[in-house]
């Protein structure tokens, strides 16, 4: 509400009403018995009373803006996500409960504020999961969805042509989106977004993996590192147990640990012996010693994949020498490991003669092999030697 003058441009004729009644006013009380704080008051009183009356002359009133009934849009967009399922205390109601009495639970128990509020807008009713849909009520509400698009909901507002005669965006939710990191500053194409947080404090006791991350090498019997971040709330100086079980359900490695901080994560790192070749797939668990309020954010499944072996490596070299010897020693008892050969020589290459021992025949190079590879006579051309050995 605001107050508007109707002729504004009278003012200077108040001003200068004003301005004669002060010297007036002055010059009257110069004389008078009055004295002090009273004579002031007095002639304060006088002067408001005629400047209220003076001040009617530019026609004053107040004037409030009203939106036309009908005219506007108020969106109410209401989380149909998992997570409003879990309470906030052990037995306790869940989030979605207070959602659907806030909302109502049928298209009969519709809300006064809904009611109110349709009188004077047009009030649209969507719900959003993984995608955004329209729903005649909030009574389709199911609270079964695996995710909280919620970002991608307000992107959907702005662009399907609501346009201009949105007046508002009413956002439902718990407050745990999954592609959006802040709802205080989303905003659907101009069209400011009021978020409504169902919930007051955070669910306890609660546990969760918050990330995790697995290292491996490219030999396979080196053990798989699992690296996780754990988190949790009503658990401070509790024991919990972090486990990793095989596709059997039969527990591969255990760690223990003690969350120190309330929502601060820690960081455990689990080694998971040889695994066999090709994939593996795995389940990250992770266990307190009293009730939760839910289990579903307690385990993750991972896959490793080992690969087959052995490995193969190529070695090609443009004339023979004493280096490939004793790689291929080192090399030979490794079955991880199998390093097949191309040496070859040009043509144009000077010719070698290979210096053995007294009446030896066989190629010196081979030498400590258990085969003595390819005999070669004295002062041949080596044009191409392939060596393959498994």
């Amino acid at each position: 509400m605001t107050l508007t003058l109707q002729h504004p441009e009278r003012l200077w004729i108040v001003a200068a009403i004003i301005a004669v009644a002060v010297v007036v006013l002055l010059w009257g009380y110069r004389k008078s018995p009055l004295r002090g704080l009273t004579k002031w008051a007095a002639i304060g009183s006088k002067l408001s009373a005629l400047g209220l009356l003076v001040f009617c002359l530019t026609d004053p009133v107040w004037s409030q803006k009203q939106p036309k009934a009908g005219e506007n849009a108020v969106v109410i967009v209401a989380d149909n996500s998992a997570s409003l399922k879990i309470a906030e205390t052990v037995g306790g109601p869940s989030r979605a409960d207070a959602m659907r009495e806030a909302l109502g639970k049928d298209a009969k128990s519709m809300p006064s504020w809904l009611e109110d509020l349709g009188r004077m807008f047009r009030v649209k009713t969507q719900m959003v999961d993984a995608r955004l849909q329209s729903v005649p009520e909030f009574s389709k509400l199911d609270f079964a969805g695996g995710k909280s698009e919620l970002e991608r909901a307000l992107q959907t507002l702005s662009s399907s042509g609501v346009g201009s005669r949105t007046a508002a965006v009413v956002l439902i939710t718990d407050g745990n989106p999954t592609d959006l990191p802040s709802l205080t500053d989303s905003k659907a194409s101009g069209v400011p977004v009021f978020p409504v947080l169902v919930g007051k404090d955070a669910p306890k006791p609660d546990l969760r993996i918050v990330e995790h991350s697995v290292t491996q090498t490219s030999f396979e019997d080196t053990p798989v590192t699992i690296t996780a971040s754990i988190a949790g709330t009503g658990n401070v100086d509790k024991e919990v147990t972090v486990s990793v079980l095989d596709e059997a359900g039969k527990v591969v490695t255990t760690e223990k640990l003690k969350l120190a901080k309330d929502n601060a994560a820690q960081v455990v790192r689990l080694k998971v012996p040889t695994t066999k070749p090709g994939v593996s797939f795995y389940r990250l668990t992770l266990q307190g010693s009293s009730p939760e309020i839910t289990l579903a954010n307690n385990e993750r499944y991972i896959a490793v994949d080992r690969g087959a072996g052995p490995k193969r490596e190529l070695y090609f070299y443009g004339r023979p020498n004493w280096e490939y010897k004793f790689m291929r020693r080192a090399l030979e008892g490794d079955p991880e490991i199998q390093i097949p050969s191309l040496i070859r020589i040009a043509k144009r290459e000077p010719k070698f003669e290979w210096r053995g021992r007294t009446g030896e025949t066989s190629n010196p190079l081979f030498r400590g092999f258990g085969d003595q590879g390819v005999a070669l006579p004295r002062s041949s051309v080596l044009d191409f030697q392939t060596q393959w050995k498994n």
